[in-house]
């Protein structure tokens, strides 16, 4: 994992305390996505 990727994951798991725990998971969930999408965007 990219270091800004380790960064935006780590982002969203402090965002418990203020968001909830279910947000913030599917923020993650989400995140995980968008970076699958990329990567394949990257390798066609």
């Amino acid at each position: 994992m990219s270091p800004a990727r380790r960064a935006a994951s780590a982002v969203i798991t402090r965002m418990i305390a203020y968001c909830g725990f279910p947000a913030a998971t599917n923020a993650l969930l989400t995140a995980g996505d968008a970076f699958d999408e990329l990567d394949a965007a990257d390798n066609p």
